[in-house]
Order: structure tokens, then C-alpha cells, then sequence
């Protein structure tokens, strides 16, 4: 592949100083870090990511995760696959900060990790081009 994002929950404790869990990513039996943990309990926080500029092929991904009893979750998985191959029944992930999505004015950042409104009737745009596009939302969510 060409890129990889992994994601998971953040719940660290860091009662006496030392941050408990606390994880490494590798590809390749080789580091490539992680992100610094965030201070709350946080869904879908990226643990580390990977841009491939060596070459395609197969990888291997290994999490290390480290703790003294708290828990360490892996959520998900962001691939990308290389530009030349072939993906049947692909999904495509769109995140809030693509360019390809345009906001009206009404929309703001919610920390930097999504956008949100609180106008009804707010839009937002996205051109879809292919034999069969689909854009799933909710019409309405309540709380």
C-alpha cells in the first residue's frame, strides 16, 4: 500500500507521571512512532500513521502496546492502496478537512477533528462523480 493511518481509543492514566498504555507502530519490523496521547478518554484518536515513499507491495503492520493494567484499544484501519491497483467494491473516506467538501458559513471546527452546525438547513457540498455514487448521512440526529 501507500498509506496507513491506525486509529483506537484513547483512555491513558497518568496519575504518578508515567503514561499508562502506551504504544509503538512499525511497518516492516520498522518504527514508525506514534501520536501523543490525548489527556481524555477519546474514540477514533489516530495512533500513528504511514506514508509509503519506498516501494509497493506488501507490508506488515505491528501495534506495540505497553501497560500496567489499562486497557490499549485498536479501533480501525485507514489503507490506501497504490494508485494502480485494482479495488473492487471499494469504500471511499472523505475526511471533514477534504477539499472536495465545501461548508456554508453556518458550519464551524469542533476542535479541528470534525465540523459541525447548529442552523437548520445548513448544506454542505460534495461533487460525486462515478457509474454509481452514494452518500449516505443521517437526515436528523437527535441527542
Amino acid at each position: 500500500g501507500s498509506a496507513m493511518n491506525v486509529f483506537g481509543t484513547t483512555n491513558i492514566n497518568n496519575a504518578s507521571g508515567t503514561i499508562d498504555p502506551t504504544w509503538e507502530c512499525f511497518i516492516d519490523g520498522t518504527s514508525i512512532g506514534s501520536t501523543s496521547p490525548f489527556q481524555y478518554a477519546e474514540n477514533n484518536w489516530l495512533l500513528c500513521t504511514w506514508n509509503n515513499n519506498g516501494p509497493a507491495g506488501s507490508h506488515v503492520l505491528t501495534v506495540n502496546a505497553k501497560s500496567t493494567g489499562h486497557n490499549f484499544w485498536f479501533d480501525w484501519l485507514q489503507y490506501e492502496p497504490p494508485q494502480n491497483a485494482s479495488v473492487q467494491n471499494g469504500v471511499v473516506y472523505l475526511d471533514h478537512m477534504d477539499p472536495a467538501i465545501k461548508f456554508d458559513s453556518s458550519w464551524r471546527s469542533l476542535g479541528g477533528s470534525a465540523n459541525m452546525t447548529t442552523k437548520e438547513g445548513s448544506t454542505v457540498t460534495l461533487d460525486l462523480i462515478g457509474a454509481h455514487p452514494c452518500l449516505q448521512v443521517p437526515s436528523k440526529i437527535q441527542y
